[in-house]
């Protein structure tokens, strides 16, 4: 059969996709990972972020007070209530209320008005049944150096979240 002379061959189509494959998986690693720390970071912030709010809604339905649990050590966060004589209960919803932070992603810091919450590794945020909150900025940081919070207002309750700038 001739060969006609517009067109490629099969052999030189594989050693095109071969070398794009070989530079994709060279250069994809050094993108790649920053990409998914920071896409850690955010889910991170976004979860700790529907926790408190959950927290929020839920004191003033159930009107108790309930509780966010910070452990900045070991980066796990839950909620609990709080009955009127000061009893604490844990809240049985299976709606994933502890939680972890992945790997590459920990707390940076928790502040609150009238406490130094970096002196001790177990940090609470209330939230009252009448809609107030412990004002409370939670920052989260990831290996990359990228830090995010999560903003707890004192009169309204309301969460939100924000990116910092980098600390390296």
């Amino acid at each position: 059969m001739p060969r006609r002379g517009n067109g490629f061959t099969l052999i030189e189509l594989a050693v095109v996709l071969l070398i794009i494959a070989i530079s994709v998986t060279v250069v994809f690693p050094r993108f790649g990972s920053g990409m998914v720390e920071r896409a850690r970071l955010r889910g991170s912030v976004n979860r700790i972020a529907s926790v408190a709010e959950y927290a929020h809604q839920r004191a003033a339905c159930a009107r108790l007070t309930h509780l966010l649990h910070l452990d900045t050590a070991n980066g796990t966060y839950w909620i609990t209530g709080q009955t009127s004589d000061g009893q604490t209960a844990s809240i049985t919803d299976d709606f994933g209320l502890k939680g972890r932070l992945p790997e590459g992603v920990r707390f940076a810091g928790v502040e609150l008005r009238d406490m130094d919450a970096n002196s001790d590794d177990i940090v609470t945020i209330r939230f009252s049944p009448q809609g107030w909150a412990d004002p409370a900025a939670i920052q989260l940081i990831c290996s990359t150096g990228e830090t995010m919070s999560v903003i707890i207002d004192e009169l309204s309750g309301q969460v939100q979240t924000c990116k910092l700038e980098e600390m390296n």
